[in-house]
């Protein structure tokens, strides 16, 4: 996200039967650091090797509901090894969609409401406070 075109994947959520526009994310194998979830589940739904990882803080998604902290990175890619078409692992996991989408068509889509998602909301936020979007 960082000076260059954030990078979202549109997956089918079971839960709500609708498609939803989010940033990677996915659950840590037992004893897996958060940075290391981060690295796989990005370069997993992304198929792009991560270059840099930058923690930019935790959220809760509902703190009324469970009690789970989750943290959240900004992951710089290479970008001559990203590609618009999901990888095999990303569509097996319901993405169909990969897309890089600059600073005004973020926006844009966040006006819009095309962008609803928890973590992805708190993630644009952080990177947006840090100065790194």
């Amino acid at each position: 996200m960082h000076r260059c075109a954030p990078r979202s994947c549109a997956c089918f959520r079971h839960t709500d039967r609708q498609w939803h526009w989010e940033i990677p994310r996915g659950f840590g194998e037992p004893g897996e650091k958060g940075d290391s979830t981060a690295r796989r589940e990005v370069e997993e739904e992304l198929g792009c090797p991560v270059r840099e990882l930058v923690h930019l803080g935790a959220m809760e998604a509902d703190t009324g509901m469970a009690a789970t902290r989750t943290e959240l990175y900004l992951a710089r890619l290479d970008e001559t090894l990203f590609h618009l078409t999901p990888s095999g692992q990303a569509t097996r996991e319901g993405i169909s969609t990969v897309r890089a989408v600059d600073r005004a068509e973020l926006e844009e889509m966040l006006v819009q409401g095309q962008i609803t998602d928890s973590f992805t909301l708190s993630a644009l936020a952080f990177a947006r406070a840090r100065g790194r979007l």
